[in-house]
């Protein structure tokens, strides 16, 4: 689970370091901002409800993915209903914690869980 918190660090870096038309980092920044919204939320609760592994990969991965795309728009959700509303273009940095938050907290989670079994 130590690389999931990785990856939720470089894709935080990679979102909030200043706009670059480079190609290269703006393919890393793309691909970092998809894997944080599509996949990484999912995967850990994949981890957190699985700790024993009981799915092959393609399951892992399907579900992973389902999961995330239930989770990353009912974060944001919930971040419109507050009142400092969830951020915007400019400035994405509210959203961006709350979902780097709710990874993060389910990926220790899933480490603790898998520890223990």
């Amino acid at each position: 689970m130590s690389s999931v918190l990785l990856l939720v660090l470089l894709a935080d870096l990679a979102i909030l370091s200043p706009s670059s038309s480079e190609e290269p980092l703006a393919f890393f920044r793309v691909a970092l901002s998809l894997l944080l919204i599509a996949f990484l939320p999912g995967f850990c609760a994949v981890r957190l409800l699985y700790p024993k592994g009981g799915l092959e990969g393609m399951e892992v991965i399907g579900y992973s993915v389902m999961i995330s795309l239930f989770v990353s728009p009912s974060v944001a959700l919930l971040m419109g209903a507050l009142p400092t509303g969830f951020g915007t273009v400019e400035n994405p940095a509210p959203l961006l914690f709350a979902l780097s938050t709710v990874t993060a907290i389910m990926a220790v989670a899933a480490f603790v869980r898998c520890g223990k079994s």
